[in-house]
């Protein structure tokens, strides 16, 4: 009951560090293999009972699970969305390279909508563990905006700066004398 309500509870609410993941794993291990190395790979054990496994809990799967959950929270674009993916965005949208020229706050929305991304190496960002481990995820399962048509009224509410289908060479465009003269003058931030 500990390992599997509390602490994917407590993941959901805070994260889990991966120290805690791997701490956890070890502990259902050594429960079903005490003081000795297990004979039956930790996969296997994963598996259901039908499938010759003993249906043990894995954390890590679970984590991963959460965190896509919380993606689709975050994704969620429309008059629903909470308080926190806003200020995820902003959070993300300080942590973009240079690389990507993105050159004021205004032109900033997405980064599943526009062609930028946030840094999420340990060592260069600024982002919250919960994010980095929500954006890693979503990296490994290659969550991306891939819709099979868009309505007109869709197509009018993505973001004209650093639009998702813009080549790299459209990055100077979108920081040029104009282009900011119709963001900050003009409000012009949608298709």
């Amino acid at each position: 009951m500990e390992i599997g309500g509390r602490t994917q509870y407590l993941t959901r609410v805070q994260g889990m560090p991966n120290e805690v993941e791997l701490k956890l794993t070890k502990m259902i291990r050594d429960f079903v293999w005490p003081n000795t190395t297990p004979a039956v790979n930790m996969g296997i054990l994963h598996d259901k009972i039908k499938a010759g496994g003993r249906k043990l809990l894995n954390i890590s799967s679970h984590n991963e699970a959460i965190e896509l959950m919380k993606a689709r929270t975050y994704l969620q674009l429309d008059d629903k969305r909470g308080r926190w993916p806003k200020v995820a965005d902003r959070l993300i949208g300080n942590n973009i390279p240079d690389s990507y020229r993105v050159s004021d706050q205004v032109s900033k929305t997405n980064m599943f909508l526009q062609n930028w991304s946030a840094t999420t190496r340990r060592d260069r960002t600024r982002l919250p563990d919960t994010l980095v481990r929500m954006l890693k995820t979503m990296k490994k399962y290659k969550v991306a905006f891939a819709p099979v048509s868009l309505s007109r009224e869709l197509k009018g509410q993505m973001p004209i700066w650093h639009h998702i289908s813009e080549l790299d060479n459209g990055r100077l465009r979108n920081n040029d004398t104009w282009a900011k003269c119709q963001r900050l003058n003009h409000h012009i931030n949608t298709v």
